[in-house]
């Protein structure tokens, strides 16, 4: 589950629509379900190729969507 460091799933949503990307976009590209997407977003799901991907579409670095995730491991 999303914590409060970590950007809340509407601001990953609205990053995707400002990047042109929908989440079948991204399905179809990792020949994941709609639904796997759907549950990294929302923080309900962890797949570290599923975050670094939509983090790549998006443009924005993976350790700042996912801070509790991936700077943890840093430290």
């Amino acid at each position: 589950m999303p914590n409060n460091y970590d950007m809340d799933p509407k601001e990953i949503k609205k990053a995707l629509i400002d990047a042109e990307v929908t989440q079948s976009d991204l399905a179809r590209e990792l020949n994941v379900s709609p639904n796997m997407i759907y549950l990294v977003i929302k923080g309900k799901g962890t797949s570290d190729r599923v975050r670094r991907h939509i983090a790549r579409r998006i443009g924005i670095d993976v350790k700042r969507i996912w801070p509790s995730t991936y700077l943890k491991k840093c430290a």
